[in-house]
């Protein structure tokens, strides 16, 4: 059976909202169902690492900071270097299996051994305080140590996003998925994503129901949930394994061969050299950068409002759980909208939605939370307070700035990995991807991190006037990484309007 099929559909609306053959309908769909998982525990740890570091007593979002800097970016490092060795000595798919096994382990043990014993593996609230009087500038760096299990669940949640979904399901999905295939495929995964933002904030908010006033069930019983997901990605990984890259009508080695085959050996000090001679990939470091960079400034403010707002665990759970359940109906018109103006649009064009609008949601949210006392007889007259007002508009930003990254951000960023060969797009996506990730949450950190220690007295309030200041380069930044990038794409696929 022949791979190609002729492109066409039975229905312009079809082809318009839901491009995909009918005889492609098994890999899609079998795609989709994994990323969906991923999505599920991508949320999910997302809810409870910020409950757990956000809103326990001592603590507060400006842990979040110093977290990311001496926590998050060196596990990115260690990955990555541990990826290029083991990626010369194995093939994908047990690296796969491989590294989802290190993360259900790890959360086995967390549900089963650390958390019913938090009383004697973290320092008493006591404990705490005294350290904070006695060194007020570093104040911010004990909660990471005086709850260093939150610390490490805190990590390896923004490992899963790092890994599993920025980089092992994309790796796969770009290796088994040409570019043609991509262009109708990819958008549509992004806008089915919005089911497993349903189901995590669905589960977020049952967890309610069933276990009123106790939110030690509540936090084992989502962590439960992050295990099932884990097995049930692995069992569909392999299914896929066996029936679609190893059927000829779903796979195109010549568009992506597997790890074992005509397989390039680097070392990694090799590997790097090339990546940073590569421009290309220097344009694609500085979009994940400035995403991340902007993003984080404003989205550890928010969770500071969070905070204010809902001091208990149990509040702050449930919030998340909303703006879970808000940002997947969003996400899931905004992405089937996303997928006709990537189609029909060029690269750049779709690549610019996303800087322009979180630069404009960051300003509004950042004027607000500076000026929130002078807003309050505005906020008033919709009978809420200045905090609560606080609070909404830097959710609106937040959904806006997501829902534009997982609909074009994601998107357009994959799609400039497909023209590279093996090497770039393996090797070159690990570090590229995990660190312009890291690298943008770590200069995002590390300036916040810094006005904290520097400024006597200050809190995540008090510096936001510097991150709008910081955030309104980072723009100008981005825009000409989009613009120079868009020539590159362009050359390499002899296609102008791409």
């Amino acid at each position: 059976m022949t791979p190609s099929r002729p492109a066409s559909f039975n229905s312009k609306t079809r082809q318009r909202f839901f491009p995909v053959h009918s005889h492609e309908l098994s890999k899609f769909f079998s795609l989709n169902f994994i990323h969906v998982f991923v999505v599920v525990n991508f949320w999910l740890l997302h809810n409870l690492k910020d409950t757990l570091v956000v809103a326990t007593a001592g603590s507060g979002s400006e842990v979040i900071n110093y977290l990311k800097i001496f926590g998050v970016f060196p596990a990115s490092i260690i990955f990555v270097i541990a990826f290029s060795w083991l990626s010369n000595r194995y093939t994908q798919r047990t690296l796969f299996h491989g590294i989802l096994s290190v993360f259900l382990t790890f959360f086995l043990i967390f549900v089963f051994l650390i958390h019913p014993n938090l009383d004697a593996l973290h320092w008493s609230q006591e404990q705490l305080q005294n350290y904070k009087d006695l060194y007020p500038r570093f104040r911010w760096f004990f909660p990471i140590i005086g709850y260093w299990s939150y610390s490490l669940l805190y990590v390896m949640a923004e490992m899963w996003s790092a890994i599993v979904l920025t980089f092992l399901f994309w790796q796969f999905a770009n290796q088994i998925t040409p570019v043609e295939q991509a262009r109708r495929f990819y958008m549509l995964i992004a806008s089915f994503s919005s089911i497993g933002m349903l189901i995590a904030g669905g589960l977020t908010k049952s967890v309610q129901m069933f276990f009123p006033n106790d939110v030690d069930g509540q936090i084992n019983f989502l962590m439960s949930s992050t295990v099932f997901f884990i097995v049930a990605i692995m069992c569909l990984y392999h299914w896929m394994q066996k029936n679609v890259v190893e059927d000829a009508q779903h796979y195109h080695p010549d568009h992506g061969k597997p790890a074992k085959k005509n397989k390039i050996k680097m070392s990694l000090l090799q590997s790097f050299k090339y990546i940073f001679k590569s421009d290309y990939l220097a344009y694609i470091a500085i979009l994940g950068i400035s995403y991340n960079i902007s993003v984080n400034f404003v989205e550890v403010t928010w969770k500071n409002q969070v905070r204010e707002m809902y001091p208990a665990k149990q509040d702050y759970l449930s919030f998340m759980g909303d703006y879970n359940l808000i940002f997947a109906v969003l996400m899931f018109f905004i992405g089937f909208l996303g997928s006709s103006f990537v189609r029909k649009f060029s690269w750049r064009h779709s690549a610019m939605v996303t800087p322009i609008v979180s630069l404009a949601t960051a300003m509004l949210f950042f004027v607000i939370a500076i000026y929130g006392d002078s807003c309050g007889p505005v906020f008033g007259l919709f009978g809420v307070t200045a905090i609560a007002g606080s609070c909404w508009i830097g959710l609106v930003q937040n959904l806006a700035a997501k829902t534009c990254k997982y609909s074009f951000f994601n998107t357009t960023r994959e799609m400039s990995y497909i023209p590279l060969d093996a090497e770039l797009r393996v090797k070159g996506k690990a570090a590229v991807d995990v660190l312009s990730g890291r690298i943008g949450k770590l200069g995002g950190s590390g300036i916040q991190g810094m006005l904290l220690v520097l400024i006597p007295g200050s809190t995540q309030i008090s510096i936001a006037p510097y991150l709008a200041l910081c955030a309104f380069a980072i723009f100008f930044l981005w825009s000409w990484a989009i613009k120079r990038m868009s020539f590159k794409l362009n050359a390499l696929t002899d296609k102008p309007t791409i």
